[in-house]
C-alpha cells in the first residue's frame, strides 16, 4: 500500500488476502515500513467508533466529553 493512501483502503486489502502484515511501498518500489495486523486493528476500532459517534449524533472530539466545556460542543 502507499503511504498516502487513506488509513481505511488498509481494511479490504488484508480482509481479501488475509494479510497478517502489509507492506507499504513507495513508487519506486521500496519498502518504507509494513502495517502489521494489530495496526489494521486499530484502524476498524477507531473506524467504527467514528461511526457509531456519527449515528447517535455526537461530534468526535480529541478531549473526553466529561472534560468538554458545553459551550465549546456543536
Amino acid at each position: 500500500i502507499s503511504p498516502v493512501a487513506d488509513q481505511e483502503a488498509v481494511i479490504p486489502l488484508c480482509q481479501k488476502y488475509n494479510l497478517a502484515v502489509l507492506p507499504v511501498v513507495i513508487k519506486t518500489g521500496e519498502i518504507v515500513g509494513i502495517l502489521t495486523f494489530d495496526d489494521v486493528l486499530d484502524v476498524v476500532e477507531e473506524e467504527n467508533t467514528e461511526d457509531v459517534l456519527k449515528q447517535a449524533g455526537v461530534t468526535p472530539t480529541n478531549t473526553p466529553y466529561l472534560e468538554t466545556k458545553p459551550s465549546s460542543l456543536p
